[in-house]
């Protein structure tokens, strides 16, 4: 389990170790071990509120929405709850074609996409997404575990504003996004 939820989620060892633990102490309660994403974005959110000196804020509709585009459930479910929990209103979409339509249908203020997707990968997307007038401004960030550097030419060339690797330290995304959006407004 902890290789898989290591792998999808970017927790690393010390992450996937207390997942572990908390499913010991759960069973040692005589309660159900959780199980899956949910079991890895509760403990997310318990290592962003142990390790947070801010208090979480709750999205309302004001707040920046990010379209969140990754075919990894786990990975969605984990970044979606933390970046809700950091004041971003979140939607998702499992896969490029998915993300098309979301994103034409609430014009995000930013999109987090993958590259690495099954049917129509990101780059594909972020070209579709820009020829369309709807969503031709939105920033879209790169959030994969490709190595391109030597691609970031092609990548900027597809539309995306920056490239960031998994894992990442959730709160850098949140302020990277943050960053994005002042920019844009600037």
């Amino acid at each position: 389990l902890h290789e898989h939820v290591e792998h999808r989620t970017g927790l690393g060892r010390a992450g996937t170790r207390e997942l572990r633990h908390r499913r010991v102490d759960s069973a040692c309660r005589g309660a159900a071990p959780r199980t899956g994403a949910a079991d890895a974005s509760g403990l997310y959110a318990a290592l962003v509120a142990a390790g947070s000196d801010d208090q979480p804020l709750a999205p309302d509709n004001s707040a920046p929405l990010v379209l969140l585009i990754d075919d990894a459930e786990d990975l969605r479910t984990v970044v979606s709850d933390f970046l809700q929990s950091s004041g971003f209103r979140v939607e998702t979409a499992k896969n490029g074609f998915q993300g098309v339509t979301r994103a034409v249908e609430s014009v995000p203020d930013i999109i987090l996409m993958d590259l690495g997707m099954p049917g129509m990968d990101g780059l594909e997307t972020a070209r579709l997404l820009k020829k369309q007038s709807l969503t031709s401004s939105v920033p879209i960030v790169a959030f994969t575990g490709q190595t391109l550097v030597d691609d970031m030419g092609r990548v900027r060339a597809c539309g995306f504003a920056e490239l960031i690797s998994k894992p990442q330290d959730l709160s850098e995304l949140a302020d990277t996004l943050r960053r994005i959006l002042k920019d844009k407004s600037s």
